[in-house]
């Protein structure tokens, strides 16, 4: 569903998913500027609108950092997609037998996806999708990558058991989620 909110005379538009796992209302502003909000099944078009208008200051502030879409990029990038989608899929392959075999655990399906905004996910049915950038990380943050989609299969969140089965093959995992964000930054 889209909507549309009056900010100090700027008119914003933004998509709304309605997702039953949700808590609470969530705002993400990607970085082509285009404004989603996710929400819990039983928010209201007003609920929403409230949400937005508190968050007016951040979201104008935010907005005018975004880049518009560039249609040269994105072609490059499907094409990008297209030629390393089967060597990304093949390295999580690869590290997902060596950290399974560790762990005990083994994802019922892997995607491997054209993301904009996450390294990688892990479904409630057991299935892990992976951003197709991950061929351009290091060595060690592409473990470190693995070994946490990998791990949400025994912990589905990020509690201190979550952190602590982790820790078993990546002991400085703190360092190399920072690494792995700042790496998001230039490559998503």
């Amino acid at each position: 569903m889209n909507m549309q909110i009056d900010l100090n005379g700027q008119k914003i538009q933004f998509a709304v998913k309605k997702n039953r796992h949700a808590r609470q209302v969530r705002i993400l502003i990607h970085q082509n500027g285009r404004l989603t909000v996710s929400a819990p099944r039983f928010a209201t078009q007003k609920m929403l609108k409230n949400v937005i208008a508190d968050k007016a200051e951040w979201i104008i502030n935010t907005l005018a950092k975004c880049r518009p879409d560039n249609p040269q990029k994105h072609a490059e990038v499907k094409k990008d997609f297209k030629k390393n989608k089967n060597l990304a899929l093949k390295l999580v392959k690869e590290k997902i037998a060596t950290f399974g075999a560790i762990y005990n655990l083994h994802p019922k399906k892997i995607f491997i996806r054209n993301q904009s905004t996450r390294w990688g996910s892990c479904s409630s049915r057991g299935n892990l999708s992976f951003n197709f950038r991950l061929i351009y990380l290091p060595e060690n943050l592409l473990d470190y990558l693995i070994a946490h989609e990998l791990c949400h299969l025994g912990e589905m969140n990020h509690s201190h058991r979550f952190w602590a089965l982790v820790a078993q093959t990546i002991p400085d995992f703190k360092k190399r989620k920072t690494a792995l964000r700042e790496m998001g930054r230039r490559l998503l």
